[in-house]
């Protein structure tokens, strides 16, 4: 009889998890998801791994077929985020590999790598495998199938200098930062994805990337993409500063916080965060170009109320080169979140907001490189 006394080592967290030095590798996310079989040396025990279950010495057993989307717990496998058939045209099936997916690098972008330009390599085999999925256009880790929320990455720790692998992506990519990036539209699962509303979307005309010798990178390009363009078509705010980014609606402001009122704002926030450590303030002649809007929209246990989750958003850009060229960088996103719980069916306040943008903010082409 063997006895384990102190705190029991935990899968997620000590073997697999934030705790593990392995785990913290960039290169490891990938070969945990690919590998069909692995076999953990922990420190207290060995731990069983395979797409159906893990299995410890101490004979706790997952089964992990009924649990591939749900949230992480403490015996979930990345294994399971591997697609195994076809998305075909489905459009929750595709919704949730996009969602997959930007998880997946969510993950890899908070890990380390000793080579910068292993970035994209080191992710090669896993978005190799999605895209045959999804027969979608790959570009610079992103997929053109769901490329207006792609974009819309923001960093958690902002560098204060250059990245090193700032010259391996186009600003527009979550490579070019060489930092942890999480997601700007609210992600609850992998399972359900925000649904993108509305007409006030913008319109990618162009989304190319470029492989080392300056040739147009094919679909199926997953290695260094330097350099990359997208000509986008949307709605824009120019600002001489961002002390307000053009999302700051005042309509929303009356219902905010009125328990009487049918569609109650619980939740507002307007927000900007920049890819690099630099003084909002002082950002001079920024453009903020519209994206889109995304909802989520689930039931309350009260009858005939349900609760709304809507994010207007777009990138922050910065006019590079000559002023007479239209050509500019990404240096962050801005969102208006708001969370609303309404008896009103037909009612959608972001229909009022469209409006609102499409009455005062001017439509444009952008180039972004």
């Amino acid at each position: 009889m063997f006895l384990r006394t102190g705190n029991r080592e935990m899968f997620t967290g000590d073997i697999t998890g934030s705790s593990s030095n392995l785990s913290s590798r960039a290169w490891v996310l990938q070969e945990s998801i690919l590998s069909p079989r692995t076999l953990h040396y922990g420190k207290q025990q060995m731990v069983w791994e395979c797409s159906r279950s893990t299995l410890s010495e101490c004979s706790i057993v997952s089964s992990l077929e009924n649990d591939r989307y749900l949230t992480p717990g403490s015996f979930w496998s990345y294994k399971t985020l591997l697609p195994q058939e076809s998305a075909g045209t489905d459009v929750d099936r595709r919704g949730s590999l996009y969602n997959t997916w930007l998880q997946i690098f969510v993950n890899f972008t908070q890990r380390n790598l000793t080579v910068s330009t292993d970035i994209f390599p080191a992710l090669a085999g896993i978005a190799s495998i999605f895209q045959a999925r999804l027969g979608d256009r790959y570009l610079a880790g992103l997929f053109e199938g769901d490329f207006l929320k792609g974009l819309l990455w923001q960093t958690i720790h902002p560098s204060t200098s250059t990245p090193t692998s700032a010259s391996l992506a186009p600003s527009w990519s979550w490579a070019s930062v060489g930092g942890g990036v999480q997601s700007g539209v609210n992600v609850n699962s992998s399972m359900i994805a925000p649904q993108i509303i509305g007409t006030s979307g913008a319109r990618i005309s162009t989304a190319e990337t470029y492989m080392p010798d300056g040739n147009v990178a094919s679909a199926n390009y997953f290695l260094n993409a330097s350099r990359g363009m997208l000509k986008v078509e949307g709605y824009s705010s120019h600002r001489r500063s961002l002390k307000e980014t053009g999302y700051e609606l005042d309509f929303l402001n009356s219902i905010k916080g009125d328990p009487m009122h049918p569609n109650s704002i619980y939740g507002l926030d307007v927000s900007v965060q920049l890819d690099r450590n630099e003084d909002l303030e002082k950002q001079q002649d920024v453009s903020v170009l519209h994206l889109g809007v995304w909802e989520w929209d689930f039931r309350l246990t009260r009858p005939h109320y349900k609760r709304v989750e809507t994010t207007l958003a777009g990138l922050v850009l910065r006019k590079i080169g000559d002023p007479d060229h239209k050509i500019y960088h990404r240096i962050g996103i801005a969102t208006l979140s708001v969370r609303m719980e309404t008896n009103s069916p037909n009612y959608r306040f972001y229909e009022d907001a469209e409006r609102l943008i499409a009455g005062k903010w001017s439509k444009e082409i952008f180039t972004v490189v």
